[in-house]
């Protein structure tokens, strides 16, 4: 059989396979066989009397969702590992499109393979087309079979537009960009950035809530700076501690006892410590909404799988207890020297941009005497602020972050 292409994602879909060969094949003979990380489907179908069956494999493998790229010791790592080595000798390539690929490619922790006997599958197209749009998937492909482009290497999108081939041409990257109308300075406007711009322009829209088209886009994958690990890590720490004071279970003189043993007062901002000084019950009311902040960069730590929906609070009680920040009578430093698989540079700027829009629709909103049931303005909030923190908005640093709108 042929391999007519092979899908990446952040996601693993090995769930997602059989419903979708019952949907497009309409076939219940489906032989599954586990092996080591991964899964093998293979199938039929019939093509009438006078013709041969069509024959299918769907083979995926995946690795460790927190694991590290390059700390991996998984077939697929080691795979992935290889394919960024490969991209990064296309002499012809431009570096951002390196770079914004290579970048993918270290979030990525499901590999699926589409082999059949044939060359060719309008089922298996659409199948596969399915798949990477539900999945946000890179597609990779060496020939011109079912959704490739040529008869050479070449990854796409999940829209199947040519990301990058070994000729360096790519559709998305870098040239293909737009100039943004303003009377200042040029701006470059990358075309992640409106993808971005009007996937969660249509998100919000299907809420009813009001949104417009100038709103600007949030920065490009080409360009964004996230918080390192470490930073991040100990960001949420301090949080967690001031968290305790905010609703009342331990003292601001005890947490000040806590940050004392562990030597974490350069984490401390200004706005904190005198918090802890003087934890009034204003600064109590405050400090309470952290909850948000708090639960916003462990996803973006990798320990909690989905922010959720806006219009509903963050319940710290969900995160697993081995995985929270602070844990009584453990050094918060094991937690943050911990290499930490942060989310990708895609993942954290798509919920930039939708925070940063939901935030824009609940100042309407506000200022129009309109009401809101679909989102709630405070987690909408802070959870854009911690968001902003993360891509290093404006050069801010935690006390001075602003969620402009």
């Amino acid at each position: 059989m042929k391999n007519l292409c092979t899908i990446y994602s952040n996601k693993r879909v090995d769930n997602r396979l059989v419903e979708l060969i019952l949907e497009f094949f309409n076939t219940l003979d489906i032989k599954q066989e586990k092996v080591k990380d991964g899964l093998v489907l293979r199938f039929s179908k019939k093509n009438g009397l006078f013709r041969k069956n069509t024959d299918f494999q769907v083979s995926t493998r995946y690795r460790e969702q927190d694991a590290m790229l390059d700390k991996d010791t998984s077939a697929l790592a080691q795979n992935l590992i290889g394919i960024k080595g490969f991209i990064s000798q296309i002499q012809s390539a431009p570096q951002t499109s390196i770079k914004s690929i290579n970048t993918l490619i270290d979030s990525f922790v499901s590999e699926t393979a589409f082999l059949c006997s044939d060359n060719d599958s309008k089922e298996l197209y659409e199948f596969v087309k399915k798949i990477s749009k539900e999945y946000e998937c890179v597609i990779f492909c060496q020939s011109d079979s079912l959704a490739g482009k040529g008869d050479y290497p070449h990854f796409l999108d999940e829209d199947l537009n040519l990301l990058l081939d070994i000729y360096g041409n790519s559709d998305t990257y870098p040239d293909n960009i737009s100039k943004a109308d303003t009377n200042q300075d040029e701006i470059i406007v990358y075309p992640d950035q409106n993808k971005r711009k009007n996937k969660n322009i249509e998100f919000i829209s299907d809420l009813g809530l009001r949104t417009i088209e100038h709103l600007p886009c949030v920065e490009s994958e080409q360009e964004v700076k996230i918080r390192s690990s470490e930073e991040i890590a100990s960001r949420v720490v301090i949080l967690a501690i001031t968290n305790l004071v905010a609703f009342s279970n331990i003292t601001g003189e005890q947490a000040n006892e806590i940050i004392s043993k562990y030597s974490l007062n350069k984490y401390v901002t200004p706005n904190e410590a005198e918090f802890l000084k003087t934890p009034t019950d204003d600064l109590k009311n405050e400090m309470s909404w952290r909850c948000e902040a708090i639960w916003t960069l462990c996803w973006a730590l990798g320990i909690i799988d989905d922010l959720g929906s806006a219009d509903t609070f963050a319940d710290l009680n969900k995160i697993n207890k081995d995985k929270y920040p602070i844990t009584p009578g453990i050094d918060p430093n094991i937690f943050i020297t911990k290499s930490h698989k942060i989310r990708s540079p895609k993942d954290i700027l798509d919920n930039n941009d939708l925070y940063y829009r939901l935030n824009w629709a609940c100042v309407d909103s506000r200022l129009n005497g309109t009401e809101l049931t679909k989102v709630h303005p405070g987690v909408v909030y802070e959870r854009q602020y911690a968001l902003n923190w993360l891509i290093y908005y404006s050069e801010q640093e935690w006390d001075d972050i602003t969620c402009d709108t």
